[in-house]
């Protein structure tokens, strides 16, 4: 079940933080896929973080809920593991209970 791959369960974003930094999520992936860009990136990655938002960002914290009840889908917060690979990790915006739907929702 998805849900013994949690990692963090969302509640606090500086908790969620600290556990998403040392693994490799959708927005990292994309980056490392240019073997070129993979030393910057790494030593990014490796660099303590001080962004915490945008207007965007607040933007989706207010829609991105509404979209998701509207399509049914519950909200979640919760960082999880891929199945084979703790490293590779993933939040996505909303999830069905059983796990069989993932909702990548943006507002603008």
């Amino acid at each position: 079940m998805w849900t013994d791959r949690i990692i963090h369960d969302g509640k606090d974003r500086a908790g969620w933080e600290a556990a998403r930094s040392p693994g490799i999520g959708a927005s990292d992936a994309a980056k490392f896929a240019k073997l070129a860009s993979v030393p910057a990136y790494t030593r990014a990655k490796l660099r303590p973080k001080s962004f915490h938002g945008s207007q965007y960002t607040e933007s989706g914290h207010r829609w991105e809920p509404m979209m998701l009840a509207y399509l049914g889908i519950p909200e979640n917060k919760a960082l999880i593991h891929a199945p084979d690979e703790v490293g590779f990790t993933a939040t996505p915006d909303g999830i069905t209970p059983d796990g069989s739907e993932l909702a990548a929702v943006k507002a603008q």
